[in-house]
């Protein structure tokens, strides 16, 4: 992982490989199992949400991984 990587003289970062294209897409695919991807509900829903913007830049049109929803009780109220 880059964040781990020690850097060394004439290491080549390689960003646009199709490799590191499924990486990312498999992050965000984690990433979106907790968000979700159509979500009309949220308070970031205003073009703020930086889920959101990643996914649109990202070309991502559909969760390989389905949304699960967390289990909150249910408002009685």
């Amino acid at each position: 992982r880059s964040c781990s990587a020690q850097i060394k003289d004439g290491d080549v970062i390689d960003t646009l490989s199709s490799d590191v294209k499924k990486a990312q897409i498999m992050g965000m695919d984690n990433i979106l199992h907790n968000h979700e991807l159509y979500c009309t509900v949220c308070d970031y829903n205003n073009g703020s949400c930086e889920v959101h913007n990643t996914v649109k830049e990202m070309k991502i049109n559909h969760q390989s991984i389905p949304f699960d929803q967390k289990p909150y009780p249910k408002d009685e109220s």
